[in-house]
This record gives structure tokens, C-alpha cells and sequence, in this order.
């Protein structure tokens, strides 16, 4: 990695000329903190330049900043004091991971991970890692390697912490803003990011869509656990049969069963058998309900 510093001292530079990293992983602040920021900077001014670094065409790309940068422009400002520094690809972005990650008062699950994935792919690149480690076990919970100490100590936390929050970096995108708006745990979140992106899409479909509920660290387990017993695959009915036909109730004549099933099992009767009382039937036959019982589903949004 190229060491940076910065050509020379605060530079006024034109706003108009500052882009965004491509690849800074660190969400811009919501409207009303930047607007907060917005009346700080017009009230005291900028107290910290930001750091910037030459792109092509004489432009520049924000490594710390950007959020002031964007404050500045909405109280019209056209330009700002910066820090321009030379620094090469891994340079760059290290200088943003730790920027944010330092100073910071809020971080979101999901920037923590993918700075963390960042830092190690630029640790291990720069050899910075334990040559007998496999290519795998970069990013996963597992044993102890030097780059992922390297991480952790860089950030002092632990290097059990740093691989987890790496994985969560392996869900989809919906179940990873479940993980930063705090619907699922971040434990719950790790558990769900060792099942495939199409088993991933059906849990969400599943409990969030269909609205069954949310996936706990209890559900989470079990999920995994299925996912990897039976031929790495969760599908629908994998999970009907996990949280919904097996339920413990007090009263064993209570069916809970959702719409997509009711409608499912609908589909397997004859023509003839369309009276409310045969499907009934058919059902406690299917679910070994005796005596009187009562039907109990759970409200969805697809059928």
C-alpha cells in the first residue's frame, strides 16, 4: 500500500468537483441529522476539513466527509476546506473504513460488516495473513488467522466479533435491512447468512411477507440446522412443517395453517368435494384433528 499524506496543507476546493467513493460502504446521514449538520456548519463553520483525493478529469473522491460535504452544499456553499492526500486504491479506502468506523457515533450492523470485509481483503492482500490459511475461511466464523487479528486489534474488538459481522454481509439485501432496522439480531442474522440467497428469499418471503412473524435466534437455529441436514435447501413447505404444522398448542384441535397452505390442500380435492364441510374434513383427516376443532390461519398478503 502506497503511505499517504497530504500534498499540502487545507485546500478550498470547488463543490461541484467532489464526488462520492464508489465504494464506501457507509449509508449518507438521514435528512433531518444532515439538515442538524447543515445549521452547525452555518452557524460555527466547518471545525474539521474533510480528506479528499485526486480522481480523473481533475475531480476528487471524498475518504472522510461526506456527510459535511453534503451539509455544506445544502446551505449553498461552493466550496469547503479539505485535506487532499495521496493514496492509492487500498490506501483510500482504508482511510474510509477507518474514519467512519472511529468516529462515528452510530454505526449500522451492515457498515460495520462490509468495512470490516473491506479491511481484511486489504490486509490479506498485503500479506498480512497466515499463508497456511485457506482462501475460505476469509470472512467466516472459524479459527483465528493472523489478518483477522490484524482487524480486530486495528478496531479493538474481538476477532469472533469482526467474523460476524463480516457474515452478515452474505445475506440479501432485504434480510440485511431487517438485521439494520433491528427486526432480526444480529445473531439471527449470522445464523441466516450460512443458507443460500434463494433460501434466504424464502425465509423473507415466508415470515415477512406472508406475515407469519419474525425470524428469532431460536428460528434462526432451526433454520440452519434444516438448511444444512436436507440437501442445503429451506423451501415453503420446509418451513409450514417447522412453524406451523408442529406447534405445541394446549388444545390439540387447534390447526394453525397458513392461507398459501389451506389454498394448497384446496387445490388437491376433487370437483365434487367442494363443500365447506368435506374441506374441513379433509383437513382433520390431513392433520389427525379428532372431535370438534376450528381452523385458525394467519393473515397474509399472497395467496
Amino acid at each position: 500500500m502506497e503511505q499517504s499524506f497530504a500534498t499540502r496543507g487545507v485546500e478550498r476546493v470547488p463543490l461541484p468537483f467532489i464526488d462520492p467513493h464508489p465504494l464506501d460502504p457507509f449509508k449518507p446521514y438521514a435528512e433531518d441529522k444532515l439538515a442538524e449538520l447543515a445549521g452547525s456548519i452555518a452557524d460555527v463553520g466547518l471545525l474539521e476539513p474533510v480528506c479528499l483525493r485526486k480522481s480523473a478529469g481533475g475531480r476528487y473522491e471524498i475518504l472522510a466527509g461526506k456527510n459535511r460535504v453534503a451539509a455544506s452544499r445544502l446551505i449553498g456553499e461552493t466550496e469547503i476546506d479539505a485535506l487532499v492526500y495521496g493514496a492509492d486504491d487500498e490506501t483510500a479506502l482504508l482511510i474510509i473504513t477507518e474514519s467512519n468506523l472511529k468516529h462515528r457515533d452510530r454505526l449500522l450492523p451492515s457498515e460495520r460488516g462490509f468495512a470490516y470485509k473491506i479491511q481484511t481483503e486489504i490486509f490479506k492482500k498485503s500479506g498480512k495473513r497466515d499463508d497456511t490459511a485457506e482462501e475460505s475461511d476469509w470472512g467466516r466464523l472459524g479459527p483465528k488467522t493472523r489478518t483477522g487479528d490484524k482487524v480486530a486489534e486495528h478496531n479493538r474488538i474481538s476477532a469472533t466479533e469482526v467474523k460476524r459481522y463480516i457474515r452478515l454481509t452474505f445475506l440479501t439485501p432485504e434480510l440485511l435491512e431487517l438485521v439494520d432496522s433491528g427486526v432480526i439480531s444480529v445473531s439471527a442474522g449470522v445464523d441466516l447468512s450460512y443458507i443460500s440467497e434463494q433460501s434466504q428469499k424464502t425465509v423473507y418471503e415466508f415470515f415477512y411477507l406472508d406475515h407469519i412473524g419474525s425470524v428469532d435466534t431460536a428460528k434462526s437455529e432451526l433454520i440452519k440446522k434444516s438448511y444444512q441436514k436436507d440437501n442445503k435447501s429451506i423451501t415453503p413447505d420446509n418451513l409450514e412443517k417447522m412453524f406451523l404444522e408442529k406447534r405445541d398448542y394446549a388444545d390439540r384441535n387447534i390447526i394453525t395453517i397458513s392461507r398459501k397452505k389451506i389454498a394448497k390442500l384446496a387445490s388437491e380435492l376433487p370437483d365434487n368435494e367442494t363443500l365447506e364441510l368435506m374441506f374441513y374434513e379433509f383437513l382433520a383427516e390431513k392433520f389427525g384433528a379428532k372431535g370438534k376443532f376450528t381452523i385458525k390461519h394467519v393473515k397474509t398478503t399472497k395467496i
